[in-house]
């Protein structure tokens, strides 16, 4: 069987080392024309970090990752931690530490184990089309590839998406993100290697994702009208991050991002033999529909519509078969050893829904 696709980013191409490893005839189609650093550095948690594994990249992966052993939330108006624990218990439970890694260099390292002069470089996709006995795809110079299967692994815009009439329903957020890159140690006050500060204002995220030499990224908020250009002057990085600590440093910047928050989810992840994967499909599962919010915090006594979804075999489930669903409730505890702070925790089955299963 031949399997199409579209998009050599980190879906795309985990996809394609996937299928080309269970004896698939793959094909893998990129619209840019070189490979070139994109983004700074994600996060792979345990489940993701197992899944590199299974693809024969876990001594690849573990040599890339950065090492986190604490999570910090933080009051940003007065400085409190309001909450600090250690990531070891989740280690011990899941059997795997996640990592921090430098987006290039992990879509680099799935480049080559997939094999990067396979990739069809410089290959804009403009339709896809599904047929009874194969899926096309066009390209913009004229040409066009059949395949058993079309993943469209294309990025939050997908072509695919797009082309299919899919709706991608959700929102945008109009405030973008700036994402710095700094070479410098913030544990010398007091941060541990991955915090969530909170401030009605100037709210951020910092963590620490390689090192030594030590890489940092810190997460700003901006305002719509503000100027790109101007937010990512290095006099006005270099203030914001002396703010931040409020010292006087002349910091080693190394790179800066502006981001786009998307919280939207398509309204179907399959027509026929085309299937959407990645950002295609989900930006950002659980989602609460009445406000379209994904990973919802839900308040006791306020009624919320919440949809589910999952990727899961085509074997799994039969039409008109039920799935039932646990809900669980939380108690709010204070913790004094895995845990410094309030936190919600032991969690009891409090409600089950049954929901049938359609469009197997």
């Amino acid at each position: 069987m031949k399997a199409v696709i579209i998009g050599a980013g980190m879906g795309g191409l985990s996809a394609a080392i996937a299928l080309k490893q269970l004896g698939f005839d793959v094909a893998v189609y990129e619209q840019v024309t070189e490979n070139k650093p994109v983004g700074a550095a994600i996060s792979v948690w345990s489940n993701g970090v197992k899944c590199l594994n299974h693809l024969g990249l876990e001594e690849e992966t573990a040599a890339l990752g950065g090492i986190v052993e604490t999570m910090s939330y933080i009051d940003g108006h007065t400085g409190e931690t309001m909450c600090r624990f250690s990531m070891q218990p989740l280690i011990d439970e899941v059997g795997q530490r996640p990592y921090p890694i430098a987006r290039a260099e992990l879509q680099l390292m799935l480049m080559n184990a997939y094999g990067f002069d396979d990739i069809n470089f410089g290959m804009k996709m403009v339709s896809v089309e599904d047929g009874p006995d194969a899926a096309t795809v066009q390209f913009a110079d004229g040409t066009s590839v059949s395949g058993d299967i079309v993943i469209g692994a294309d990025g939050a815009s997908s072509t695919v998406r797009r082309s299919l009439g899919i709706e991608f329903e959700g929102f945008t957020y109009p405030e973008r993100t700036i994402n710095i890159e700094v070479a410098y140690d913030f544990r010398r006050h007091g941060y541990t290697e991955r915090n969530y500060i909170s401030d009605p204002v100037e709210y951020s995220n910092l963590f620490h994702w390689k090192g030594p030499p030590d890489r940092w990224r810190i997460h700003f908020p901006t305002n719509i009208d503000d100027d790109e250009n101007e937010l990512k002057r290095p006099e006005a990085l270099q203030k914001r991050l002396q703010q931040f600590l409020g010292i006087d440093h002349e910091f080693e910047i190394c790179g800066c991002n502006l981001y786009t928050v998307h919280q939207r989810v398509a309204a179907k992840f399959r027509v026929g033999r085309v299937v959407l994967a990645g950002d295609g499909a989900v930006a950002d599962g659980i989602v609460r529909e009445d406000d379209q919010t994904l990973d919802p915090v839900l308040q006791p006594g306020v009624p919320a519509l919440i949809a589910f979804s999952w990727v899961i075999p085509g074997t799994a489930y039969r039409d008109g078969e039920e799935l039932t669903v646990v809900l669980k409730d939380a108690a709010l505890e204070h913790g004094q050893m895995l845990f410094s702070g309030d936190y919600w925790g032991t969690p009891e089955p409090a409600a089950h829904v049954s929901v049938e299963i359609e469009d197997v």
